[in-house]
């Protein structure tokens, strides 16, 4: 998030990142040697090794990726869904 943040991609609020979080309800998912294995078995042109991470991560945990970043919406992929 902060990399994002870094690039203009990202707003964030000011303080503590998770503070925010908790306080909105949020639960942090960890990023676990399933998900990056998730990663190759991928298939998808998307350049971005984040979000390639939370597409893949989205699709082994049987959530839903919320989203309004039209590369990732471009690719048309499972469970990911315009926000």
């Amino acid at each position: 998030m902060v990399l994002k943040n870094g690039k203009g991609r990202l707003p964030l609020p000011p303080g503590d990142i998770w503070e925010g979080l908790q306080a909105q309800g949020f639960v942090l998912l960890p990023i676990l040697p399933r998900h990056v294995a998730a990663v190759r078995r991928l298939n998808c042109a998307h350049a971005d090794p984040f979000d390639r991470l939370f597409i893949a991560q989205t699709n082994d945990e049987r959530l839903t990726l919320l989203t309004r970043y039209a590369a990732i919406l471009a690719l048309e992929v499972d469970r990911v869904v315009r926000a």
